[in-house]
């Protein structure tokens, strides 16, 4: 049987090897974030002194590089998260920041996802400063019910602040 002559275009085939090289580094990427995700999480279960704030970023980058971040990326990673930070007695300054769109449509992470962090969040006492930045308010209830038991709880706590929200009208500034 005659063999068929096989033609390979010499294009074709760099851009494969350009392609899987791009897949090896967002493997690479990916794999080196997880690392960094499960230090953080075990500094905090660890009760590391030095970790003393953490930025949870949920995309972009931090505007400082010395800053300590951790971005979740699925429940899992919220819920670990929350045990962590719930248990942790050096954690000084937690700052929030999510994403724009999951502000306003909270597509990404469910509200369901976000109480259940807001629950381990309301037994830390160490934190000193809250921020939030892009977080939904959730008509003012996120302060008045969410987070009921952090405020009255933690004596430390001497800043507060929440930037790119809406409280939900009336409602949410009555709450409050």
């Amino acid at each position: 049987m005659p063999s068929k002559a096989v033609f390979v275009d010499r294009r074709h085939i760099s851009r494969c090897i350009i392609k899987q090289n791009q897949n090896d580094d967002e493997h690479r990427q990916y794999a080196k974030q997880q690392n960094t995700i499960h230090q953080i999480l075990h500094r905090l279960q660890q009760n590391d002194t030095s970790l003393t704030s953490l930025l949870i970023l949920e995309s972009g980058k931090p505007t400082k590089k010395s800053t300590i971040y951790y971005r979740p990326r699925n429940v899992q990673d919220w819920e670990l998260l929350g045990q962590a930070i719930a248990t942790n007695t050096n954690l000084i300054r937690l700052d929030i920041k999510l994403a724009q769109h999951t502000y306003h449509n909270s597509s990404r992470h469910s509200r369901q996802t976000l109480n259940a962090f807001y629950a381990q969040l309301n037994k830390n006492r160490s934190i000193r400063r809250l921020s939030f930045n892009n977080v939904d308010m959730q008509d003012g209830r996120l302060f008045s019910e969410r987070l009921l038991q952090f405020f009255q709880n933690n004596t430390k706590l001497t800043s507060l602040s929440a930037t790119h929200h809406s409280l939900g009208g009336v409602a949410g500034s009555n709450q409050l």
